[in-house]
């Protein structure tokens, strides 16, 4: 349903019930977009406080529906304020399905910030404010990390980064949930940096044609691109490390819940896999049992013995490989962000805003 959902919204469904639904959702889009454009009034005219901390604050947001890549780029800067002998604490709201008691204490993202960055504290829940404050009553911090923090307003940040996901800027500019838009695109002022994302998906004209349009829109804005790439494919029973020519010419399953898992995919595809079949599940899925013997005995019947994730849904399902064959070998493909150009400038405007 959510996979149906996603194509009609992006316009990859058509037909004479597609647009029926469609005036329907557009209708409810302008009904959101009514709430946005309240929200941020009161905002701008300080008719709704914004509260600020005594330390900087860096915010890591977008501005569309699915995964653009914000959560590599949050670890990312917390490495980069690492490496600068800072110390960094990421604030996240921590969505999580609803499906299971055990959604009540699991974060997909934090879950997968707290694997990759041992070292860095990660305060989960909704009211990011009173987290870092109480976390300063007892321990120190250098910097905040404001993660997926665009559109909380109530904080006030030095710093406003936004992902943008560059093989689908802004789907077809409708708001939710008639198209991708969590805001209108006219509200990306309010940014400091744009992070063009998965710039290794498009080719250099694609790459020109959105940065001279945004660059035309915001020219005060920079604007750095950014690659996602895999580094290796870590296997989830024996935490044997393969490279990711492992997967060339192989015949292989997938699984995601996601964002963007076409995403995903994409990456898999780049890396000369052959995808037999992509199980595809509502972002922040909490695995049960079921889903993954149905995944195991898909491949069994197709002899295909490579089953792949992502980490963030590899942290969530660690207690139940065996519902795996002991025939499939189950691999999470880890990516990491590099900023392949302007990544000077980036650094640069960073440390420039948090020490005005």
């Amino acid at each position: 349903m959510r996979d149906y959902l996603y194509r009609l919204i992006t316009d990859q469904i058509d037909g004479t019930s597609a647009r029926v639904l469609k005036i329907f959702l557009w209708v409810l889009s302008v009904f959101y977009g009514i709430g946005v454009g309240s929200r941020n009034f009161f905002y701008q005219k300080k008719i709704k406080k914004q509260y600020r901390l005594p330390k900087p604050v860096v915010s890591v947001g977008n501005i569309t529906w699915g995964g653009v890549g914000k959560t590599p780029l949050v670890e990312y800067l917390a490495k980069v304020f690492k490496s600068k002998g800072l110390q960094p604490v990421i604030l996240t709201r921590g969505y999580m399905a609803k499906k299971s008691k055990q959604a009540l204490n699991q974060s997909d993202e934090a879950t997968m910030l707290k694997e990759r960055l041992p070292d860095v504290p990660i305060l989960v829940g909704k009211n990011r404010f009173e987290n870092a404050k109480n976390f300063l009553k007892e321990k120190d911090a250098d910097i905040f990390i404001l993660d997926d923090g665009f559109q909380h307003l109530n904080l006030y940040r030095d710093v406003d980064i936004v992902a943008i996901d560059s093989t689908n800027p802004f789907g077809n500019e409708f708001l939710i949930p008639r198209g991708i838009l969590r805001e209108p695109v006219s509200d990306l002022k309010r940014t400091d940096i744009f992070v063009l994302t998965k710039t290794n998906f498009i080719d250099e004209r694609q790459k020109n044609i959105l940065e001279k349009d945004l660059k035309n829109i915001f020219p005060e804005t920079l604007i750095v691109q950014a690659e996602h790439r895999g580094i290796d494919l870590l296997d989830l029973r024996t935490k044997e490390i393969k490279g990711l020519e492992f997967l060339a010419q192989k015949n292989i399953c997938c699984f995601s819940g996601i964002g963007n898992p076409r995403s995903f995919e994409q990456s898999l595809i780049h890396l000369k896999a052959h995808i037999q079949k992509s199980f595809i599940f509502p972002d922040h899925e909490i695995y049960c049992k079921k889903d993954l013997e149905e995944i195991s005995q898909y491949c069994l019947k197709r002899n295909v013995s490579i089953v792949i994730t992502t980490f963030k849904d590899a942290v969530k399902i660690k207690q139940m490989l065996d519902c795996f064959d002991q025939k499939i070998s189950v691999f999470a493909l880890r990516l990491e962000i590099t900023i392949e150009s302007g990544k000077d400038l980036f650094l640069e405007r960073i440390f420039s805003l948090i020490q005005h």
